[in-house]
C-alpha cells in the first residue's frame, strides 16, 4: 500500500477487514462515478467540451456564406 505509512500498516487489521474496507472503498468510488454526470462537478467537463467544440467550429471555413449575397 503506497498511501499508508509504515507505522500505520500493522494497525489495519486482518485480511478480512482489509477486504471489507476495499469493497466499501470501491463502492464509494463507483457511486461517485455513476452520479458524477448529474452533479455540479460535471459542469466543468461539459463547459470545457463546449468551449473546445466552439473553437474547432470557429476555425473551420463558413460553408453557408452568411452576409455575402
Amino acid at each position: 500500500m503506497h498511501g499508508v505509512c509504515k507505522t500505520q500498516r500493522p494497525k489495519l487489521g486482518s485480511a478480512a477487514a482489509r477486504a471489507i474496507l476495499l469493497a466499501v472503498h470501491l463502492g464509494v468510488v463507483m457511486a461517485f462515478f455513476l452520479t458524477m454526470p448529474y452533479g455540479k462537478f460535471a459542469h466543468g467537463i461539459f463547459r470545457s467540451a463546449a468551449l473546445l467544440k466552439y473553437a474547432i467550429e470557429k476555425r473551420q471555413p463558413d460553408r453557408i456564406k452568411r452576409g455575402s449575397e
